[in-house]
């Protein structure tokens, strides 16, 4: 029974109206939407060739002189597979395609009517999409009975020639199941870009389970030796014992631009899950060169933030660098330090930087001090002007979890025991799980 929430169809992507761009298709699992129609310089509905119509703001008049570029859509999986009682995050990077900026992007339907189990933002913009972490969509499910489906996002966006495109589209399949799976999640978030010549750009995958509860044999099958142009591991292989939560079993990459290239870094591995089946997931990771330098957001400690219930707090400073260690300037986080999740708190309420370089002359500090058990992402966005004068936006996705006291001590479970016989030390182990995100009573016979 529980193999069938597993069996899911590939991972599915739209092209869209320009689907004979066949030669983009090297990227990875993205998905390429595009669409001529005529663009007005008023800030009305736009119509499109599709028949449909772009939203106020998209008019395009300001739009440089380019070339007819796309918007690469990348979500951080292929499937995404999230244990009943948990939650997890699903992020989507917006990137255009040739690096150009590309002058407006905004989900052309709202995102109020997610399927079952999935939460986010009523609506989703930005103001330009270029590369970077500037475009990210940060999208939540946390299911509460098990079952399968397809997410479907929309967009429209204007290129960088003043060209309208409608109906952009994006489908991911997710799966709700009565087993742990392993999370991979990549700092710093969303597309990774780098300079030209302006060094190598560290990024840690931190691997945890979504629902605290131990998942074993854990493997790294993307051949480390054999990563995409610009890309290298100290690693030439990568194993964890046991995942669960914290920052116990993280990878460390680097990404330097040597010449303009972007593309998908697809991170495959396989581990035994809780109920002691095998599985097999992916991380995507999309990267670009830049001919400017960008501003990298990083949290320290690096990984899951874990701190105990009730029992002080995790400082959490972040900093703020560039790539390439030449000055950006007007740096600005642009979340509201007001509303941060449950048990975050930020030593102001504004934050900002007149430069940004390097060391931690930009740092933000942050405080984890949850009152209650409880797992999440808490997402800040900022935006900067680097050293070429152009304004740009970033975002870092910080994963947490609130723990007890209690120490979980994990013990394989072999895949071949019959789901019949149930093992009552799991049942322990699970009630006492980090997150409590709930035990799982035995199957009736």
């Amino acid at each position: 029974m529980l193999a069938g929430y597993r069996t899911l169809p590939g991972y599915r992507t739209l092209l869209l109206a320009w689907t004979s761009l066949a030669m983009m298709s090297g990227c990875g699992s993205s998905s390429y939407s595009s669409s001529q129609g005529p663009i007005t310089a008023t800030g009305s509905l736009v119509p499109t060739a599709g028949g449909g119509t772009a939203s106020p703001g998209f008019a395009g008049s300001a739009a440089p002189a380019g070339t007819d570029d796309l918007v690469v859509a990348t979500p951080s999986t292929a499937i995404l597979a999230t244990a009943v009682g948990a939650n997890r995050t699903l992020s989507i990077t917006f990137a255009s395609s040739d690096g150009r900026p590309m002058t407006g992007f905004d989900s052309s339907e709202t995102l109020g009517s997610l399927p079952a189990g999935w939460s986010g933002p009523a609506r989703f913009g930005c103001t330009t999409v270029s590369t970077g972490s500037g475009c990210v969509l940060n999208l939540t499910y946390a299911p509460t009975v098990a079952g399968s489906g397809t997410l479907t996002v929309r967009y429209v966006v204007v290129d960088n020639a003043g060209l309208a495109r409608t109906d952009g589209s994006l489908d991911v399949d997710y799966t709700a199941t009565l087993h742990d799976n392993v999370v991979a999640t990549a700092s710093p978030s969303g597309q990774i870009s780098a300079a030209v010549g302006g060094g190598a750009q560290p990024v840690n995958v931190n691997f945890t389970t979504d629902d605290g509860n131990a998942a074993t044999n854990f493997m790294l099958t993307t051949d480390l030796t054999a990563l995409p142009p610009g890309w290298t591991s100290p690693q030439s292989n990568f194993s964890c014992a046991i995942v669960s939560t914290g920052s116990g079993c993280q990878l460390a990459l680097s990404y330097a631009a040597t010449t303009s290239s972007a593309g998908v870094l697809t991170l495959n591995y396989t581990y035994v899950d809780d109920y002691g089946a095998p599985e097999a997931a992916t991380l995507s990771i999309p990267y670009a060169s830049t001919t400017a330098n960008n501003v990298v957001a990083t949290a320290s400690p690096p990984g899951q933030i874990i701190a105990v219930q009730k029992g002080g707090g995790q400082a959490v400073p972040v900093s703020f660098t560039t790539d390439d260690g030449k000055p950006a300037t007007h740096l600005l986080v642009t979340s509201n330090l007001q509303a941060l999740p449950a048990g975050w708190r930020a030593a102001s309420t504004h934050f900002s930087c007149d430069s940004v370089s390097t060391g931690n002359g930009c740092q933000l500090p942050l405080n984890f001090a949850p009152s209650a058990l409880g797992s999440g992402t808490l997402t800040l966005n900022y935006a900067y002007t680097d050293d070429a004068g152009t304004a740009k936006t970033g975002t870092l996705n910080i994963g947490y979890a609130a723990t007890t006291n209690d120490n979980v001590s994990a013990r394989h479970r072999p895949p071949a025991k019959s789901m019949q016989s149930w093992d009552w030390e799991l049942i322990r182990r699970q009630s006492r799980s980090p997150l409590t995100m709930g035990a799982r009573p035995p199957p009736c016979n």
